[in-house]
């Protein structure tokens, strides 16, 4: 007999321990709570460098005065 989707998930949640079983549960909920659309939350620190090459060829006495400047138009 062909296992579903459904029994397969449950089979594999009941190996987990305690702790993920809960977590497993709150994102469900948001999942169903958000109709489907859930994104994952982001930490912060993930962004990290992201940018730093913008910024490679910029002078810092150059980038100030410019930013000066603008503020005068």
């Amino acid at each position: 007999m062909p296992v579903t989707e459904y029994e397969e998930i449950l089979e594999r949640a009941s190996h987990l321990d305690a702790q993920s079983q809960i977590s497993l549960l709150a994102d469900l909920a948001a999942l169903v709570r958000d109709g489907g659309n859930r994104r994952k939350q982001r930490d912060i620190t993930e962004f990290q460098g992201i940018a730093k090459g913008l910024w490679a060829d910029v002078g810092v006495d150059e980038y100030i005065k410019q930013e000066r400047d603008s503020w005068e138009d």
